[in-house]
C-alpha cells in the first residue's frame, strides 16, 4: 500500500496487489496487479500487464491505464464502480471484462471490452478490436468509434448523440 496523500512519480513496482492512498500517481508495474480499494486526489498513470481492479476513487481526475494483459472485474458487481473518475483512457489493446465505472469520459484502445458506465459518458474517438459491450445509465455521446467487423451492443438510459465533429 502506498498511503499519505501525497505525490507518487515515476516508480516501478513488481507486487501481486497494490493499494493508493495518494495525489497524483504514476506507476510501472513489471507485470500484473491487481489493484485493491483505492483512492487518488490527482490523476493516476498506470502501466501494467493484467490488471484486476477493485474500487479506484480518483473523483473527477484523469485515470491512464496502458496494460499489457486483460483488465477484470475484482470486486462483486454490488460492490460499486470499479472506477470513478472524470476521464478513463485504457489503452495496449488487451480485453476489459465486466468493469463498471462512474466517469464523464471513456478513451479506449482495446480488445474485446465490457463496460457498464453507472449514468451517461461520452466515448471519445476510440479504436476497439474486439466486441464492445456498453451499457450506460444516462445520454451517451460516441465520437468516431472504429470497430472493423465487430459487434457493438449499445444497451442506453438515455439519447445517443453524435460527438464526432468530423462526420
Amino acid at each position: 500500500n502506498i498511503l499519505g496523500n501525497q505525490a507518487v512519480t515515476d516508480i516501478e513496482t513488481a507486487v501481486g496487489t497494490l493499494g493508493l492512498t495518494s495525489a497524483a500517481t504514476s506507476i510501472t508495474e513489471s507485470d500484473g496487479v491487481t489493484l485493491s480499494d483505492s483512492a487518488v486526489t490527482g490523476q493516476l498513470d498506470l502501466s501494467a500487464g493484467a490488471t484486476v481492479l477493485n474500487n479506484l476513487n480518483a473523483a473527477a481526475n484523469a485515470v491512464n491505464i496502458t496494460v499489457s494483459g486483460a483488465i477484470t472485474d475484482g470486486n462483486d458487481d454490488t460492490a460499486g464502480n470499479n472506477i470513478t473518475a472524470g476521464v478513463l483512457t485504457i489503452t495496449g489493446n488487451q480485453a476489459v471484462t465486466g468493469i463498471e465505472t462512474a466517469v464523464t469520459t471513456l478513451d479506449l484502445t482495446t480488445a474485446a471490452t465490457s463496460i457498464t458506465e453507472s449514468d451517461g459518458v461520452t466515448l471519445s474517438d476510440s479504436v476497439v478490436t474486439g466486441q464492445l459491450d456498453l451499457v450506460t445509465g444516462g445520454a451517451t455521446v460516441i465520437g468516431a468509434l472504429t470497430a472493423t467487423s465487430q459487434t457493438v451492443n449499445l444497451t442506453l438510459g438515455g439519447a445517443l448523440t453524435d460527438g464526432d465533429a468530423d462526420a
